[in-house]
Formats: C-alpha cells, structure tokens, sequence
C-alpha cells in the first residue's frame, strides 16, 4: 500500500469517526431535550405541600395504590395491557391527559413496548426520599417521579414521571 492510500484511510476512518461522535452528541441532545423522561432540574421537581394543596383531587378518586410502589406497579400493568387510558387514570387528574398524549404517541410508533421496559426497570435503582407527609419522591441516576396521596381517599398518584 501506497503512502497516499494510508493517508486517504486515514482520513476517511477520521471522518466517519467525527461522523460518529457527532451523530451520539445530537442524539444525546435530542434525547435529552424530547424524552419525557428526560432528568429534571432539582429546583423545578421540588414538591411542598402547599402544591398538594393546590392539586385537585377528587372526592371519589379510588384509581390508586395504598402505597406510591404499588401505584406504580398498577400503572406498568394497565401499561403492559395497552390500555393507555386506563393506565393514566394514575396520574394527578391534571396531568393525566398531558400523558396520554405521551403514552398514545408511544403506542403509535410501536415504541410502548420499549418504554415500558425502561419504566420496569427503574424501580431496582431508585432511591425513594418523603420530604413531606403526603409527598414520595423517587430518584433514579436519570430521573425523578414524585407521588402525592389523595387526602380523600388515601390513594396515591403520580405527580410527574
């Protein structure tokens, strides 16, 4: 091989691995600033109570666990049926509609099955904080779901996921 042809392969293997690198960095960035799940700024997830006081939550409200972990293992398992819908019955009312949105944009691109096994496996890894009564708040390396208890009726929901 010519002196010429290592320095061509040189520089088309450079090429192709700036090409690469540039092609992880927007993926990154697009991942990070699209994904729902994308992590929050500490500031903006902080949860009082007087949010808690702010969030309706209706009287007869019994879609919930009796315990923030078995809320969320009722939402994967709505989840895992497809039943969109229901699955958000989970969530705050006022955020439930915002996320079957999400989830029914997920379902349309066939991506559901991947995001539920992403949602699966957090539990193994976060570490849950109850900064206020009435107020769970779970942590993962790339992400913070917080859940409040309806006053009412002692269930619990998401807040933000």
């Amino acid at each position: 091989m010519t002196r010429w042809h290592k320095i061509f392969h040189i520089l088309v293997f450079g090429a192709i691995a700036a090409l690469a690198v540039v092609v992880f960095v927007l993926r990154q960035e697009f991942r990070a600033q699209f994904s729902p799940f994308a992590k929050s700024d500490p500031e903006t997830t902080r949860v009082t109570y007087d949010l808690i006081e702010r969030v309706d939550f209706p009287a007869d409200d019994a879609l919930g666990g009796s315990s923030p972990e078995e809320t969320y293992l009722l939402f994967l398992g709505r989840l895992r049926d497809g039943t969109v819908r229901d699955a958000t019955a989970y969530f705050v009312a006022s955020k439930a509609g915002e996320w079957r949105e999400i989830l029914e944009n997920f379902s349309r691109l066939d991506a559901l099955p991947q995001l539920l096994t992403e949602l699966e496996a957090l539990p193994a890894s976060w570490q849950k904080a109850e900064p206020e009564e009435g107020i769970a708040v779970f942590t993962t390396a790339s992400q913070t779901i917080t859940f409040v208890k309806n006053p009412h009726t002692s269930v619990w929901k998401i807040y933000s996921l």
